[in-house]
């Protein structure tokens, strides 16, 4: 399971991380009949007990995801140890637990392997509800006699120690020679930190007074006139001198979900960066450094460097966000609604300057509306993703200037997975 887990599918997917972790630890725990959608809403994504499935697809999403991971990550090299193969059928959200089938070169080693962990699972108890391991299957003759509560155990020690396959030099070694690693080289100066630039918006709170003509005895605490919202009527009067500008607050979520799995991934790869938000950047800033530039329409620099790109941020009317290509065939990418309600299909425009304007290499990161930033986030950091779009470029990208659009489609503003609809290299 740890296998599953470190691996460049996942580590950088945190809610899909979860789900997997959830649902396979409560399968074996012989809780399986408990993975229902409405549970799994409640226990991985908060979700009050009575919040609607139907109109929250939060859990169908992410299990969707989570499906594309795991086929992603058993197709791939670091899938080549695990003698466990998880799998999560459509329309189900118990995970699917089969043995691979040895190799030539590995039968004799698996043989040992089989005989020690049966030995030593023999011992254990039996699981309190092994009705629910039916869907179970082994294709390997020396386990098919076993009692569903051994196979059990044997799956549990088998995930364990899946887990210890993966070591440091193997991840070391992934990272040295990853895609990842070489969109990222520019950015990587010795003696320089990678600035991480998000906006902040203008943000404001009701002051005291206001609630206490509107709502008396209401929004005592501070958290409550923080978090909650009150009733508005269309004629409450309201005056400059009831707003107060909350200079700490305004971060945008989507843009601190791309910035969090961003510097995730500069850590886990060896490499030094900084934060700044909102005033606390300047174009000296990111004069003196290499910089990502996290945010669409809401990030002042992204618009001011990504203006004279061939693909550029432009409003186009009232509420219509779009990217906007210069030249060629003057093709655009415009955020818009997706037939049913809460579905939206997004964009995101990808820039790497190794030699920008500023004097200092500069990536720009932003979508048109939350869903686009967010999900550049997971997809710039994912080695996986990365190989992808780095198959759409000419074989000498490595050195220039790289433009690429991405596409999501988003549910409740939870994005999907990201495919590359666009891209320049000049």
């Amino acid at each position: 399971m740890l296998a599953v887990l470190n691996s460049a599918s996942f580590s950088n997917a945190q809610r899909s991380s979860d789900f997997l972790r959830f649902v396979v630890s409560t399968m074996l725990s012989g809780d399986g009949e408990q993975l229902k959608e409405r549970v799994l809403g409640v226990e991985v994504f908060h979700r009050p007990s009575d919040y609607s499935t139907g109109e929250d697809s939060v859990v169908r999403v992410q299990a969707m995801d989570v499906r594309r991971r795991l086929q992603r990550f058993y197709a791939s090299e670091e899938a080549r140890d695990p003698d466990v193969v998880i799998s999560l059928p459509a329309g189900s959200y118990r995970p699917h637990f089969a043995f691979r089938e040895s190799t030539e070169n590995h039968s004799g080693a698996k043989s040992a392997t089989d005989g020690a962990l049966a030995a030593e699972a023999a011992n254990l108890p039996e699981p309190v509800a092994p009705a629910a391991v039916g869907s179970l299957q082994s294709p390997r003759s020396t386990v098919r006699g076993l009692h569903r509560g051994l196979f059990f155990a044997i799956v549990a020690v088998i995930l364990l120690l899946c887990g210890f396959v993966a070591g440091r030099e193997q991840r070391d070694l992934r990272w040295q020679h990853s895609a990842f690693e070489e969109f990222w080289a520019p950015m990587f100066i010795p003696g320089k930190p990678v600035l991480l630039c998000m906006p902040r918006a203008a943000t404001y709170q009701l002051s005291r007074g206001w609630f206490d003509r509107y709502h008396p005895h209401q929004f005592e605490e501070e958290w409550q006139r923080l978090n909650d919202w009150p009733a508005l009527a269309p004629d409450t009067p309201l005056h400059a001198s009831d707003l107060w500008p909350m200079m700490d607050h305004g971060v945008g979520v989507g843009d601190t979900y791309a910035a969090i799995q961003l510097a995730a991934a500069f850590a886990r790869s060896g490499h030094r960066f900084q934060a700044r938000i909102g005033q606390n950047y300047t174009f000296e800033d990111i004069r003196s450094n290499p910089s990502v530039l996290v945010g669409g329409f809401n990030n002042r620099w992204t618009i001011q460097l990504s203006a004279d790109l061939p693909i550029h941020f432009a409003q186009l009317g009232p509420w219509k966000f779009a990217l906007v290509e210069a030249g060629g065939a003057h093709r655009s990418w415009i955020m818009q609604p997706l037939g049913a309600s809460g579905r939206w299909i997004d964009y995101a425009l990808v820039a790497r300057l190794p030699h920008s304007e500023t004097g200092q290499p500069v990536v720009i990161l932003g979508g048109l509306g939350r869903p686009g930033t967010e999900v550049l986030g997971e997809f710039m950091s994912d080695d996986a993703a990365l190989q992808k779009m780095v198959e759409h470029l000419p074989s000498n990208w490595r050195e220039k200037n790289v433009l690429v659009v991405l596409k999501t489609e988003s549910t409740d503003s939870l994005a999907g997975p990201a495919e590359v609809v666009a891209s320049e290299v000049w």
